[in-house]
Parts: structure tokens; C-alpha cells; sequence
């Protein structure tokens, strides 16, 4: 299975199960605490699901390339039940459209947990020479100019994306006349922290 098809399956999964918690609390069948609290199990659960199914792809991808089993230790995500219960909390208090709120909570907060287990797992890997950007079939422009064309980045160059994008960075073995120069690592470092001091740190994976 493809990283992008294991994603959207679970993505779809989570708010399915997302939106039957909340059918459930509007209709008076569950109170507010329960929702919150199941709520966050629900995505706490998807987030675990979500570093799996990424990291059994990176394996993979590896194991292909070599032509022999390999051993990845999985980076799992921690639970975070109570920086989600807060973030329901949160979207229960607020004036915007709730539901399209909780999908939202739900399905990137799997995406999330997935693209940090399979950056941090593949870092590990010492054969792991570098990766090119593996867009979606979907691929918007902004995703397919950050793969420029090919290039193999460093190992520990951060992917850039944007919310719910399903790109991924496809492990390469050797170095190729494409990789990724001092200089370009240089930039593309300045790059990150730029970015990531726009937004708060969140979301640069």
C-alpha cells in the first residue's frame, strides 16, 4: 500500500468515526465530557495508526531498494490525550462551524503524526543517503515546485508542506548528480527556521 493510499484510508476512518462522535453528542446521546474525552482517544488512536502505517511504507521503500530485510525502529507519537482534550475544548468554545473543526483535528492531527514518524524513523537508517519529494497523485503546483525536479536532499532536510498534503519523501539509497549541495542545504535551513518562526513552530514537517 502507497503512502498516500494508507493516509487517506485512515483519514477517512478517523473522521468517520470524528463525525458518528458527534452525530452522537449533538443529538443529546453523550455529554460534552465524554465527547471531549472520546474524541481525543479517537485521534490520539489515529495519530499511533498514522506513525505506523508510515513507518511499515518507509520499510518498504527500503527494503526494495536493498533487495533485503530491514529492521526500523518506529519514532511513535506520544498519546498527547490532554493537549487534545484542550484542543476540543477549544473548538466547542468557538463561533466557527464545529464539525468542519473536529474533521479538521482529526485528520491532520493523523497526517501530522505520521509525516513527524516517518522523517524522525528515516533519519535513523544509515543507508538512507537522502530523498526526493514523493508528490501525490494531486499534487498541487506549490508540491511539485518544492520537489525541483528530482533533487535528492540530505537525510535530515525537512519537508516542507502544507496542511493536509499527502507528499512524502521517498528514501534513496546512493547519491545521485541531482543531490542536494552545501549551499542549497544552507538555504533551504535558513528557509525552515524562517518558516517555522512564522508559524510558530508548527507544522514544517
Amino acid at each position: 500500500m502507497s503512502f498516500e493510499t494508507a493516509l487517506n484510508s485512515l483519514s477517512g476512518q478517523v473522521r468517520a468515526r470524528a463525525e458518528k462522535l458527534l452525530d452522537a453528542f449533538e443529538s443529546g446521546q453523550i455529554s460534552q465530557g465524554t465527547f471531549i474525552t472520546a474524541m481525543a482517544d479517537v485521534v490520539g488512536q489515529a495519530r499511533a495508526q498514522g506513525a505506523t502505517y508510515a513507518v511499515s511504507v518507509l520499510r518498504d521503500y527500503v527494503e526494495t531498494a536493498l533487495q533485503a530485510p530491514v529492521a526500523v525502529s518506529p519514532a511513535m507519537p506520544p498519546a498527547d490525550l490532554k493537549r487534545l482534550e484542550g484542543a476540543v475544548v477549544t473548538i466547542l468554545g468557538s463561533d466557527q462551524d464545529t464539525r468542519m473543526q473536529i474533521v479538521r483535528l482529526a485528520t491532520g492531527e493523523t497526517l501530522d503524526a505520521a509525516h513527524q514518524a516517518y522523517g524522525e524513523s528515516m533519519e535513523k537508517l544509515p543507508m538512507v543517503k537522502g530523498w526526493t519529494r514523493g508528490v501525490d497523485s494531486q499534487a498541487c503546483e506549490l508540491c511539485q515546485w518544492w520537489g525541483r525536479d528530482g533533487r535528492v536532499f540530505r537525510p535530515d532536510h525537512v519537508m516542507p508542506r502544507h496542511k493536509g498534503c499527502v507528499c512524502h519523501p521517498v528514501p534513496t539509497i546512493t547519491r545521485t548528480s541531482n543531490y542536494q549541495n552545501e549551499k542549497q542545504a544552507a538555504n533551504a535551513a535558513r528557509t525552515n527556521m524562517r518558516r517555522e518562526a512564522k508559524r510558530g513552530n508548527t507544522n514544517v514537517a
